[in-house]
């Protein structure tokens, strides 16, 4: 069965609760909500020391609230980004996701219509789906998929009121036409829900990443995945991948966005300069340098013809990349598909060796795979 692939789907509505919030009881500060909102830019833009701090603060004034456990989670993830299976930073994760619902049904047990609550008990539930899913257990997305489509189609009634809804409610209608056709093994489960509109929902990701008050980085974020791996439209999907590195210059991942659109829209020598930063980049791992070879090796194959070198560049990368296990799949694919073609000039065995393995992993034939 195709692996569940659903990368972008990050911190699906983590943020949604922040705009909330904004006029609950709780956050009535409008001097804490300013902090919120600057230490989640901080966040995003890989500066983690302040945004730490505010967790400190959340955590002691907040004790009995799921609040604290949703933002450290949002801490979490971005900072041990990726973040893979049996570990225990994956442990620290689940186990906030894991309070932060606890804590939002004890609200909802008093009171089923507390937004408040919905919201974070919605956040959680999409944040432990991104991650199970991340790192291919089925079993477990499948177990927390029907009360969170309750929750979410709760949320959508709420699109008129608050700008940010326009994300959920976007992301729904594209996904709920486009998954089916892209993956038809699933077409029988989506009988099941509502249709959606995929033209409408690209737009209103747009309108939310022109307009949206804290998921702005989320929609255009979907927006490059959508254009990328849905729509094959490389150029839109270039767009949205500067948006996102104009506004974070310091996250190495929407970097490594734009490096790769540039290099989908054959644009190799101006990658060159980008694939070198991205290696020097202060919160570059291995994950970003397996990208950043990768993208290496793929301008030494197509911009230079030097296959000895894509070749080295190509496995190096699969070597970097084995410690993050499921999570890579899809980004090794790409290696193993230059392999594949590097091979096709020596090895024809070894050729088909690496295009089976390329196919195995990947969940969108059509990146990187020519």
């Amino acid at each position: 069965m195709q692996k569940m692939r659903n990368r972008h789907k990050i911190i699906i509505f983590l943020l949604l609760i922040i705009h909330y919030n904004s006029i609950s009881q709780i956050f009535s500060d409008s001097i804490l909500i300013k902090r919120i909102e600057k230490e989640v830019y901080n966040i995003y833009n890989f500066n983690f020391e302040p945004a730490e701090i505010l967790y400190k603060e959340l955590k002691k004034q907040y004790p009995n609230h799921p609040v604290s456990h949703l933002y450290c989670s949002l801490l979490i993830y971005w900072k041990y980004f990726p973040i893979i299976s049996g570990n225990s930073i994956q442990d620290s994760l689940d186990n906030n996701m894991i309070k932060t619902i606890e804590k939002a049904q004890i609200i909802l047990d008093k009171n089923e219509s507390n937004s408040e609550a919905i919201f974070f008990d919605l956040s959680a539930r999409l944040l432990l789906i991104m991650h199970y899913a991340d790192n291919d257990h089925p079993s477990k997305v499948i177990s927390y998929l029907p009360k969170t489509y309750n929750l979410a189609m709760k949320g959508q009634e709420l699109t008129n009121e608050i700008i940010d809804f326009s994300f959920s409610t976007g992301l729904y209608n594209y996904y709920r036409e486009a998954y089916p056709k892209a993956y038809p093994v699933y077409k029988p489960i989506t009988y099941f829900f509502p249709k959606g509109n995929m033209e409408m929902g690209i737009k209103q990701l747009e309108f939310t990443g022109r307009e949206g008050v804290f998921m702005a980085a989320e929609a255009l974020s979907f927006l490059f995945y959508i254009y990328t791996n849905f729509e094959k439209n490389y150029i839109a999907g270039h767009n949205a991948a500067i948006k996102l590195n104009r506004k974070f210059p310091d996250n190495p991942l929407y970097y490594s966005y734009r490096i790769r659109t540039t290099l989908l829209n054959k644009e190799y020598i101006e990658a060159i300069p980008m694939i070198m930063k991205l290696k020097k980049m202060s919160h570059t791992n291995d994950f970003f340098k397996m990208m950043a070879y990768i993208y290496e090796g793929y301008v030494e194959e197509k911009l230079k013809m030097n296959y000895n070198k894509a070749e080295a560049f190509y496995k190096y990368a699969i070597e970097l990349g084995m410690k993050y296990d499921n999570f890579v799949d899809d980004r090794l694919s790409y290696a193993y598909f230059g392999l594949a073609r590097v091979y096709e000039h020596k090895d024809s065995k070894l050729a088909k060796k690496y295009k089976k393995l390329a196919e195995e992993n990947t969940a969108y034939r059509h990146l990187f795979a020519d």
